[in-house]
């Protein structure tokens, strides 16, 4: 059984987090977002939830796909992608899933 302020306290790990972190969909609908996130990645609370990971990754890289294929086949996955902040700007980045 799980407690009733479990997420609460998940969501209180991910802000406080010195790493960007986003929650998503299996789909990739972006749920949630902590601030470093926000920072490194240019979007407001708001936009982010307007957003899926194809908004934020550069899909001509070949990392994404791979990433998601393994996560399928593994139920996890981590390596090197390319995010795209709000103002085009490409950086490199891990992902972890």
């Amino acid at each position: 059984m799980i407690a009733s302020n479990t997420p609460n306290k998940l969501h209180a790990i991910i802000d406080a987090s010195q790493s960007a972190c986003l929650m998503l969909t299996p789909e990739g609908m972006i749920l949630e977002s902590n601030q470093v996130a926000r920072e490194m990645f240019g979007y407001t609370e708001t936009e982010f939830l307007h957003l899926t990971r194809n908004d934020i990754v550069d899909l001509t890289n070949n990392g994404l796909l791979t990433l998601i294929k393994n996560r399928e086949e593994q139920k996890k996955a981590s390596g090197e992608i390319i995010g795209v902040r709000k103002n085009g700007e490409k950086f490199p980045a891990i992902l972890t899933s």
